[in-house]
């Protein structure tokens, strides 16, 4: 008795085609199909999100994460800078589409209205963030002094010292 792919057609009957050779379904129906996945390939990054939008650090802002000073909420801030480094990376590379105000892709029955990114919109966000930020680390500065009870006017006093350690604050 000759085997049939069996796979269930748009007809809704069975596929009637023979499978392929050491598979159970035709070639129309996924017998020539390696898998989801290809083991001869780790480390693929087709389907990643990139440019601004991408939620994944590369090995240099990796890199930038570790090297930029700030206080307390260090991850956030360093975070912040590099998403701001991000966005201007990625404002230099679209200067061309700078001068397009909007783009209209017409068929017949379709019209598809595109716009270039906001860079200035993202920069003037990131820029807040990092401003709200470093006020958070003034205040918890401020606190942790206040807390401590030592007075601003004694060189030697552990005020002195903890913004010494992370940087003068804004607040004080």
């Amino acid at each position: 008795m000759k085997k049939f792919c069996g796979a269930q057609t748009r007809a809704g009957t069975p596929c009637k085609r023979s499978p392929l050779a050491g598979k159970r379904r035709c070639r129309l129906h996924g017998g020539a199909s390696t898998g989801a996945g290809n083991p001869a390939r780790p480390g693929n990054r087709n389907a990643l999100k990139h440019g601004l939008y991408s939620d994944r650090l590369t090995d240099e802002e990796k890199a930038l994460l570790e090297q930029m000073p700030v206080g307390s909420l260090d991850e956030e801030i360093r975070l912040a800078r590099v998403l701001l480094m991000r966005t201007l990376g990625a404002e230099e590379t679209d200067e061309r589409l700078l001068s397009i105000d909007r783009v209209i892709l017409r068929k017949p029955g379709l019209e598809a209205t595109y716009r270039p990114p906001q860079h200035l919109e993202h920069i003037l966000r990131l820029l807040g963030r990092i401003g709200r930020l470093e006020i958070a680390r003034a205040a918890l500065l401020e606190g942790l002094c206040d807390s401590i009870g030592a007075g601003a006017d004694s060189q030697d006093s552990p005020r002195i010292a903890v913004v010494r350690e992370n940087g003068e604050t804004s607040a004080g």
